[in-house]
């Protein structure tokens, strides 16, 4: 006998409504991002986007977790890491090309913040200390080699939501 279900998949949601936040975001009037990709995969999207002159956000889903709320409902957390990469002029110094990922990482925060996922909402874990914000931002990593005509920032990022029961996914 088939079971029938019903698949919501929030997880999707908010990835695709970070990637939007980041294609639609202009600083006077230009696109910041002209290129947003979405992979699993760190070290092909590397390769794959250090091309052109323009500068690119890689969005890499890490993975979701899930954990107990305060109110019987379960919590998740979608985990992503976003890749934002930026041409260096040759002869550069390294404190521009720093200044530059910086600016980049910042336009990156500010879109996401200004166009929060529809689903994203903050809780509470377990109990009332252990809380969750709607968006966590993690530790940025700057790379700025001087032998690479690109300067790059990892900046990880959590997405809190709910789900409804254990099977509603």
């Amino acid at each position: 006998m088939a079971t029938n279900i019903t698949v919501a998949n929030t997880e999707w949601e908010i990835i695709d409504d970070v990637a939007d936040a980041l294609k639609e975001v202009t600083i006077a009037g230009d696109v910041v991002f002209p290129r947003v990709v979405l992979t699993t995969d760190l070290e092909q999207a590397r390769e794959t986007q250090f091309s052109g002159d323009t500068p690119f956000v890689v969005i890499r889903y890490v993975g979701t977790t899930e954990y107990e709320c305060i109110e019987e409902e379960r919590g998740a957390q979608v985990q992503l890491e976003l890749l934002i990469g930026a041409k260096k002029d040759r002869g550069v110094d390294e404190g521009l090309a720093v200044k530059e990922a910086l600016r980049l990482k910042n336009a990156a925060m500010n879109a996401v913040h200004l166009n929060e996922p529809a689903d994203a909402v903050a809780d509470y874990m377990g109990s009332e200390f252990e809380f969750h914000n709607k968006i966590e931002w993690g530790q940025p990593t700057i790379d700025t080699t001087e032998h690479q005509p690109w300067a790059t920032c990892l900046l990880p990022v959590a997405l809190s939501f709910h789900l409804d029961s254990s099977t509603s996914h």
